[in-house]
C-alpha cells in the first residue's frame, strides 16, 4: 500500500439514524425485483466487487465499515468475518460491530450493484456541477451537500483532520489542498475529495466537495447527492461518538 494512504485502525459501535427506512421502501422493491435476476458473476465483472458463493454475497466496504450485500434477496449486513483494523503486529483485530445500514445507504447499494458500473479513475478531478445531469441538480447539491458540510463540521469544536483520521477502518489520503484535503474511499475503490478551508473574521469555513471524473459510471447525479448525504451522516455519527468519549 502506498504510505501516502491510510487506514484507521480503531474500531468502534456507530448507531445510525434509520428515519430513511420508510421512505425508501417503494424504489427497494423495485430494485430488487431486477436484483434477483441478475447474473452474480455479471455484477461482480460490472462493479469489482467479489461474490462470495458460499455465503451468496457481495464484499461491500461503505466508509471504512464492511458488508455483505446478500443475493438474490437483497440485504446490507455487516460481515462477521470482516475486522476494521489489525493490531502492530499485523493480526487480525478483535472483531468489533460496525453500524447497520439505514434505507438510504441500502438503497443505493442496491442501485450501484444492479445500475452501476466500476471504472478505473483517471486521475481528473471533477466537480458536481460537471458531472452529467450535475448542472441542473447543482443548487440542491450545494445546500444539501457542501453547505451543511460547513454546518456540521466547519464550527471547529473537533478539528476536520482529527475528525477524518479517527473515524474506524477509513481509507484516506490527505491531498495539498485548502487548509485540509482528504481523498477518502466511500465505496470500494470509488472515492471522494474533501477540502476544507478554515473561516476566519471575513469569511465562514467552508468545504469544496470533488469527485474522480469515472464516478459518473458508478452513479448518476441524484445518486452522487446521496453519497454526499451518507458521507455526512456516518461522519455526524462519527462526530457524536468522539463527543461522548466513544
Amino acid at each position: 500500500m502506498d504510505k501516502s494512504i491510510h487506514q484507521n485502525k480503531k474500531a468502534a459501535a456507530v448507531t445510525l439514524p434509520d428515519a430513511s427506512q420508510r421512505s425508501s421502501a417503494a424504489p427497494m422493491k423495485h430494485y430488487q425485483a431486477i436484483y434477483r435476476t441478475q447474473d452474480p458473476a455479471e455484477i461482480a465483472s460490472r462493479t469489482g466487487l467479489a461474490f462470495d458463493a458460499e455465503s451468496s454475497s457481495f464484499s461491500v466496504t461503505l466508509l471504512g465499515a464492511p458488508y455483505r450485500a446478500v443475493y438474490p434477496e437483497f440485504d446490507l449486513v455487516p460481515d462477521p468475518a470482516a475486522h476494521t483494523g489489525s493490531t502492530q503486529d499485523g493480526a487480525p483485530a478483535a472483531h468489533t460491530p460496525v453500524p447497520a445500514a439505514n434505507g438510504y445507504e441500502k438503497l443505493l447499494i442496491i442501485r450501484y450493484l444492479t445500475e452501476g458500473s466500476y471504472a478505473l479513475p483517471s486521475g481528473k478531478l471533477v466537480s458536481y456541477e460537471e458531472l452529467p445531469w450535475g448542472s441542473v441538480y447543482m443548487s440542491n447539491f450545494r445546500g444539501r451537500v457542501i453547505g451543511r458540510l460547513a454546518r456540521e463540521f466547519g464550527s471547529g469544536e473537533v478539528a476536520f483532520p482529527a475528525l477524518v483520521e479517527s473515524m474506524p477502518g477509513l481509507k484516506y489520503e490527505r491531498l495539498p489542498m485548502g487548509d485540509s484535503g482528504y481523498r477518502i474511499e466511500f465505496l470500494n475503490n470509488i472515492f471522494v475529495s474533501l477540502i476544507y478551508y478554515e473561516g476566519d473574521e471575513e469569511f465562514p469555513a467552508s468545504f469544496q466537495v470533488l469527485f474522480n471524473d469515472t464516478i459518473k459510471y458508478a452513479f448518476t447525479a441524484e445518486d452522487v447527492a446521496v453519497v454526499g448525504d451518507v458521507l455526512i451522516g456516518r461522519l455526524k455519527a462519527h462526530l457524536g461518538a468522539l463527543k461522548n468519549g466513544e
